[in-house]
């Protein structure tokens, strides 16, 4: 019995993780995780690293992502549902606004990533701005740059 141990152990990380010669050991990931991934990193951006986690018997995903030269994290659970998406570094400093005080790139952004009319809880957060809006059928937070750069997506509870 001692002898089985180790060997199912080992068959164990031989079925979920496979070697790849060219990139080092792969993580397999369920489709839906993939294509989240894929979806948010855009057809330019890249996906430098990824690590699954279990916590309380619940699988979730974290990758790094590389999107017009800025790195992101991005939280993904075995569904394939998006939790998080954020830039590794912000500052914050908050002031208040409304949609019409946004700059004119921030506010195309934001109707682009979200129905401007759900659009509650503006934010400016140095050098940021922030709101929360419906986003395929979701509610998400989303915090962008004067530049208008996405640098967080954060999946809401429906209850907040």
């Amino acid at each position: 019995m001692k002898t089985l141990l180790p060997i199912s152990f080992a068959l164990f990380f031989a079925l979920t993780l496979r070697a790849d010669e060219k990139d080092g050991l792969v993580i397999e990931v369920p489709a839906a995780v993939k294509a989240t991934l894929l979806r948010e990193a855009g057809t330019a951006g890249k996906i430098l690293e990824l690590r699954r986690e279990v916590d309380n018997g619940k699988t979730r995903y974290e990758a790094a992502l590389r999107m017009d030269g800025l790195e992101y994290k991005a939280e993904v659970d075995a569904t394939g549902e998006l939790h998080q998406l954020e830039l590794r570094d912000e500052n914050a400093e908050r002031t208040r606004l409304t949609v019409e005080q946004l700059p004119p790139v921030v506010r195309s952004l934001f109707g682009k990533l979200a129905d401007e009319k759900s659009i509650k809880e503006l934010q400016r957060i140095k050098p940021a701005y922030e709101f929360e809006a419906m986003a395929n059928g979701k509610k998400y937070r989303f915090l962008t740059d004067h530049y208008g750069r996405l640098l967080k997506k954060e999946r809401r509870n429906d209850k907040d």
